[in-house]
């Protein structure tokens, strides 16, 4: 944890009846003040912001995946959880506004509740505990977003540089960088979140065995894939619906056709999830339903600069198309119709879809 933050950290209060209190005091290597005495002026906003979010937002859901977790006698993963938490706080603080510190908690929540309700927990004689490695690779999934250094590139940003080709101010191969760096920004925050499980994990030799492990790096580093061609779509749309861009197209010679075509379907089936992958499956689906909560909206909003700033209405509605968009890139499979996507959204899980249509309707009765 870099100075600054372990210094905003230093004067933060934690309730005395927060779960990790203790905990978290030991993992930061910091004490926790009185209430009364934190003055925010000193502090750096965006960092001190996050680490009160993690204190007031991270409980609610953390404490609905115990409780959830102690009604299926599995207070095994709950105590686990409860050691690894602590330790995995400072790379949470550290993402900053890449990843607010309570995603984690509401992925944690939505995973136990997706693999309760599609039964994952009554399966025996399996040689993965599917319920401790789904909950275990959601707590990790994420804990490297910090460390990455290579910044997201957004829909804006992509839109962006098409317009820019598409007007004579960029090339094919800018295009292509753009892609590129779309694609290891995604992958280095996996790769770098599976070692650190793999740092930690084998400490707990006794609740945690190779295979488990194994696994959960798997789905860590596999995590994020399905978003990486989502950027490659939105070219394709953009170049099938905007008359701008067909246009252009049009006019191109057969070599340029051809050099972008290849461009745009060189990524394209390697990062879909595979039909029987149900573990990654649920993980992906448990991801995707934060963006439909509150604070999951309040973020996205965040990120947009004065300028550019969005409705709650208009990131509601960006955010369940997004939902839906995704299904687009399965339905070249040949297999895609066994898929059985709920409803024509990414949700193939009921329990995953119930939960889409029940914070939907949440945010649409809040925001009409």
């Amino acid at each position: 944890m870099n100075k600054s933050t372990k210094d905003i950290v230093k004067s933060v209060w934690v309730p005395l009846s927060h779960p990790f209190r203790s905990a978290i005091q030991e993992a930061t290597e910091v004490t926790f003040e009185d209430k009364d005495k934190i003055s925010t002026t000193s502090y750096e906003t965006v960092l001190l912001k996050d680490v009160l979010a993690y204190n007031q937002k991270a409980e609610g859901p953390l404490t609905s995946t115990f409780q959830k977790l102690n009604s299926i006698e599995r207070s095994d993963i709950a105590k686990i959880i409860q050691k690894l938490y602590p330790k995995l706080v400072p790379y949470f603080i550290d993402c900053g506004t890449r990843n607010p510190v309570h995603h984690t908690a509401y992925v944690m929540e939505y995973m136990v509740t997706i693999l309760i309700g599609e039964g994952k927990h009554t399966e025996s004689n399996v040689k993965i505990d599917m319920v401790k490695v789904g909950m275990l690779a959601a707590l990790f999934h994420d804990s490297a977003q910090g460390l990455s250094k290579l910044q997201k590139i957004t829909e804006a940003n992509i839109k962006d540089m098409v317009r820019k080709l598409v007007r004579g101010t960029a090339e094919i191969k800018e295009l292509k960088k753009c892609l590129n760096n779309t694609v290891k920004a995604r992958q280095v925050h996996m790769e770098k979140g599976a070692e650190i499980a793999e740092a930690i994990l084998p400490e707990y030799p006794k609740e945690i065995n190779d295979d488990e492990i194994r696994e959960i790096k798997r789905i860590i580093e596999h995590h994020d894939d399905p978003k990486i061609p989502v950027a490659y779509n939105i070219i394709r749309g953009m170049f099938s619906e905007d008359d701008e861009c067909k246009n252009w197209y049009n006019q191109l010679e057969d070599q340029q056709k051809e050099e972008l075509d290849s461009l745009l379907n060189e990524a394209y089936a390697d990062y879909l999830i595979e039909i029987n992958d149900w573990l990654l499956q649920y993980h992906h689906e448990a991801d995707l339903l934060w963006m439909l909560t509150e604070d999951g909206i309040d973020a996205d909003l965040a990120r947009f600069s004065p300028t550019e700033k969005k409705t709650h209405r208009e990131m509601i509605d960006n955010n369940i198309k997004c939902h839906k968009e995704e299904v687009e890139l399965y339905k070249d499979r040949p297999d895609f119709e066994e898929y059985n996507f709920q409803n024509n959204t990414v949700y193939r899980s009921k329990t995953g879809y119930m939960l889409f249509e029940h914070l939907t309707r949440i945010l649409n009765e809040r925001y009409p």
